[in-house]
């Protein structure tokens, strides 16, 4: 009989703190450290947020996750997860957030002084945000793909594809480009360059696929560890599109 996936187990069973250690072991794997975030399991994520930091809260928006940076920056760091999402995505989530916190104090360190709080006012926050969700979001998938054989690549081919392309075609935000180039770069080991090529070629049709081309190889080569040093690049691309 075949033993059951550990984290397969905690799900199933709403083990929540075996479900944190698989995910921070997993990160360790990647080299990501853990800065020793308080991770909070909480009904309301914006409403903790408020809580925590008033200018944090985002609406009423339900939130899956949210990494909140204290104030004052002596305070610590706490990675919310919305306990109603017991299922893969909960991992997903976590590893998303993590990935979240280890970029933005890597990005303090280098070009504020240490201080979180100034980064919003930074000449390069808005390529390093997309960076950092390019990032995150990957990551959190790989985690996630790790566990649930249900999202397979014949999944991603057959259901997420037309999916995205359908919404590339609506209107999409920047960060709506982003996750979906993530989306792609989290299944690219599964994949051949052309089919690569050929999923962003269907997904944006009637986009300048040379700068989208581009775009996916800056993000990508920056993505194993931190490295910030093609923000500028990556800034000039997205203003291009």
């Amino acid at each position: 009989m075949a033993k059951e996936d550990p984290f397969t187990s905690a799900v199933l069973s709403k083990d929540l703190r075996t479900i944190e250690q698989l995910a921070k072991e997993y990160l360790q794997s990647k080299d990501v450290m853990d800065p020793g975030a308080v991770i909070e399991f909480v009904d309301d994520v914006n409403g903790r947020a408020k809580q925590l930091r008033p200018i944090d809260a985002l609406g009423n928006k339900p939130l899956n996750g949210k990494m909140v940076i204290p104030d004052p920056p002596t305070g610590k760091y706490h990675i919310l997860i919305n306990s109603k999402i017991v299922s893969y995505d909960i991992l997903e989530t976590i590893v998303h957030e993590f990935i979240h916190l280890f970029d933005y104090l890597s990005f303090a360190d280098r070009h504020c002084n240490g201080d979180c709080l100034s980064i919003e006012h930074h000449l390069l926050f808005r390529p390093f945000y997309f960076y950092s969700e390019f990032r995150a979001k990957s990551y959190g998938l790989q985690g996630r793909m790790k566990h649930d054989c249900t999202d397979n690549i014949q999944f991603f081919k057959d259901r997420l594809v037309p999916y995205f392309k359908e919404k590339m075609h609506s209107g999409p935000s920047e960060y709506d480009l982003i996750r979906t180039l993530a989306e792609i770069h989290a299944r690219s080991e599964l994949m051949t360059e052309r089919e690569i090529s050929n999923i962003i070629q269907t997904i944006f049709q009637g986009y300048n696929l040379n700068i989208i081309n581009g775009l996916f190889t800056y993000l990508s080569n920056s993505f194993g560890y931190y490295d910030d040093s093609l923000l500028p690049t990556i800034d000039s691309t997205l203003s291009d599109l």
